[in-house]
C-alpha cells in the first residue's frame, strides 16, 4: 500500500487532476506489458536466456501492477487495446505497432504522464530486478524496453516523438521539480544518438524525378520560408539551386535536415531575389562562384541537439566544391528571429537602455531634415502596420541608420551564458561562421516583418578558418565580424570587446 501511495504522489506532479481518460491510458500500459511478456519479443531481448528474460519481465509487470490504477476499467481498456493491435497479435511487429498507435492517441500531457509512469515503475536496473548478476545488462528496465524499439523505423519515430514530448514539457515547465523528465530525456537522447551516428547518415541532393512523397515532406518540413505552391518547390530544386537532405540509411525517405542553396556569382542580400526569381537560366559552371545557404531546417524537435544542421552544411560544401571547381565562397542569408521583440522591449526602457544613445540617432538624423521623431515615436511607428510601405521616405532611411547598428549589437553583444542570445546566430557562429553583412528590408513577408522588422543577415563560412572561429567562440565567447559590422557596434560595446574583425570578412 505504501508503494502505491508513493507512486500516486509522483504521478500527481504531472497531473493533479487525473481524469478518467488518463486513468484508462495508464491502465492500458499494464495490458501492453502483459501482451509483450507473453510474446516472442522476449527472445530478442538483451538478457542471456529465456529463463532470465521471463524473470525480468515478471519483475517489470509486478512493478506496473503496483501502480495506482483503477482495476474496474481494465476490461474496457483491454477491449479497446485489442481493437488497436488485433486479438491475435503475438509477433513483435504487431505488439509494437499497437504500442505506437496507443501512444499516438494520447494528448501531449498524457504522453508525459505515461512516460513518467514507466520511469517510476521501471527505473531499477535489470540486475536489481532479477536480484542477481545473471543478466548481461545493468540498464534500467524502462531503457531496456526503449532499446527494443530502435530496431524498426516506426520504433525510431516513436522514440523521437517521446523525446519531443519531454523537451516540450521542459520548455513549458522549467520548474518541473522532479528527476523523471530529465532522466527519461537523457536516456532517449543516448539511444537516438547511437542510432543516428554519423556513419549511418547520408547527405544527397533532391532531384526533380524524386518521388512525390519526398517532395511533400519538403513542403511540410520547411521551417524558414514556406512554400507557396508546387511550382515554388520545382523552382527551389531547379537550375542554379540545390536542395540537400540528410537521411539515415535505415530511413532513406525521411529527411532529418533540409538545406536550400542558391548558386550565383555574388552575395545575395534579399530573400525575394532568391525565392521569387526564375531559375530557368542555364547553369554555367564557370560563373558559379558563390553558394548562398538560405534555409536550413531540422525536421523534428525530438532530434534537437544532434548538430544535424552543422553536419549537412559541411557535407553540402564538399559536394558543391566537387561539382563546381571555381566555387570558393559560402554565405548564408539568414533570418533574425526575436530581434523585433528585443528591440521593442529596449525602446520601452527609454534612457534606461544601454543602447539609448544609438536609439537617439533617429532623432538627430531626422531633425536635420525637418522631421520630428524621437524614441517614443519610433516605438509607435514600428508597432504600426505597413510602416515600411514607402521605402524611400526620409523616415524609413532614418530608421535604417538607427536599426542596423542596433541589430548588430543584438547579434554580437546580447548573450546568455556568454553565447549569442539569437538562436540562428549561435548556430552559425558555433559552426565557425562570421557575421558578414546586415540587409535592410530583405524579408517583407509577414513572418519576416514580425520577427526581425524585415532585416536579414549574411553569415560567411571561411573554410580554412572555421575551426579557428569556433574555438574563439566556445573558449572565449568572441564572435568574428566584418568591417561593416564592426563599424556599426564600435563605441557601443563594453571595454572587453566580445568580437573581432575576421581577416577575410571585409566588404
Amino acid at each position: 500500500m505504501h508503494g502505491i501511495v508513493n507512486l500516486s504522489m509522483k504521478i500527481s506532479r504531472y497531473n493533479n487532476n487525473i481524469n478518467k481518460d488518463l486513468m484508462q491510458a495508464l491502465s492500458s500500459s499494464r495490458q501492453i506489458f502483459k501482451q509483450i511478456a507473453c510474446s516472442n519479443i522476449l527472445q530478442r531481448a538483451l538478457c542471456s536466456s529465456p529463463a532470465t528474460e521471463e524473470k525480468l519481465w515478471q519483475s517489470a509487470i509486478y512493478r506496473l501492477k503496483a501502480s495506482n490504477l483503477d482495476d474496474q476499467v481494465l476490461p474496457e481498456i483491454h477491449r479497446k487495446f485489442n481493437q488497436v493491435i488485433g486479438s491475435d497479435a503475438v509477433t513483435k511487429k504487431d505488439i509494437q505497432n499497437g504500442i505506437y498507435q496507443f501512444y499516438n492517441q494520447l494528448s501531449k500531457h498524457h504522453k508525459v504522464s505515461f512516460l513518467a509512469l514507466l520511469y517510476n515503475s521501471l527505473q531499477v536496473t535489470t540486475n536489481e530486478a532479477l536480484g542477481s548478476n545473471e543478466g548481461n545488462s545493468k540498464i534500467p528496465l524502462y531503457q531496456w524496453i526503449f532499446q527494443q524499439m530502435k530496431y524498426d523505423s516506426e520504433g525510431v519515430k516513436f522514440l523521437i516523438d517521446c523525446r519531443a514530448a519531454l523537451l516540450d514539457h521542459v520548455r513549458k515547465n522549467k520548474n518541473f521539480g522532479s528527476i523523471e523528465i530529465p532522466a527519461m530525456e537523457k536516456s532517449l537522447k543516448s539511444i537516438l544518438r547511437e542510432y543516428f551516428a554519423t556513419e549511418h547518415l547520408k547527405v544527397r541532393t533532391v532531384r526533380k524525378d524524386d518521388d512525390k512523397d519526398l517532395k511533400e515532406k519538403l513542403i511540410e518540413y520547411e521551417a524558414v520560408h514556406a512554400y507557396r505552391d508546387d511550382n515554388d518547390l520545382e523552382q527551389r530544386i531547379g537550375l542554379n539551386r540545390r536542395c540537400f537532405i540528410l537521411t539515415h540509411n535505415q530511413l532513406p525517405g525521411e529527411p532529418l535536415a533540409i538545406l536550400h542553396t542558391e548558386l550565383t556569382d555574388k552575395t545575395t542580400g534579399n530573400i525575394h531575389d532568391i525565392i521569387d526569381r526564375s531559375t530557368n537560366e542555364k547553369e554555367r559552371i564557370e560563373r558559379i562562384l558563390v553558394a548562398i545557404f538560405y534555409s536550413v531546417s531540422v525536421t523534428n524537435k525530438g532530434l534537437s541537439g544532434f548538430q544535424f544542421g552543422q553536419y549537412i552544411i559541411k557535407k553540402a560544401v564538399g559536394q558543391l566544391q566537387e561539382e563546381f571547381p571555381r566555387l570558393r565562397e559560402f554565405f548564408t542569408l539568414s533570418p533574425i528571429p526575436g530581434f523585433r521583440k528585443w528591440l521593442l522591449n529596449e525602446l520601452r526602457k527609454k534612457d534606461k537602455s544601454q543602447y539609448f544613445g544609438l536609439m537617439q540617432r533617429i532623432q538627430n538624423t531626422l531633425n536635420k531634415d525637418g522631421v520630428a521623431m524621437n524614441v517614443p515615436g519610433m516605438l509607435e511607428l514600428l508597432q504600426s502596420k505597413d510602416w515600411q510601405a514607402d521605402k524611400e521616405s526620409v523616415i524609413i532611411q532614418g530608421l535604417k541608420e538607427t536599426l542596423l547598428p542596433l541589430c548588430a549589437c543584438y547579434l554580437t553583444l546580447e548573450r546568455n551564458r556568454n553565447r549569442a542570445i539569437n538562436p540562428v546566430a549561435n548556430f552559425h557562429i558555433g559552426n565557425g561562421a562570421c557575421i558578414y553583412r546586415l540587409n535592410w528590408l530583405a524579408d517583407l513577408t509577414n513572418n519576416g516583418m514580425q520577427s526581425s522588422l524585415g532585416i536579414m543577415v549574411n553569415y560567411q563560412y571561411i573554410l580554412k578558418e572555421m575551426q579557428y572561429h569556433t574555438q574563439r567562440y566556445y573558449e572565449h565567447g568572441q564572435i568574428g565580424v566584418s568591417n561593416s559590422i564592426h563599424d556599426y557596434i564600435e563605441g557601443s560595446c563594453p571595454v572587453n570587446k566580445p568580437y573581432y574583425i575576421a581577416r577575410k570578412s571585409k566588404l
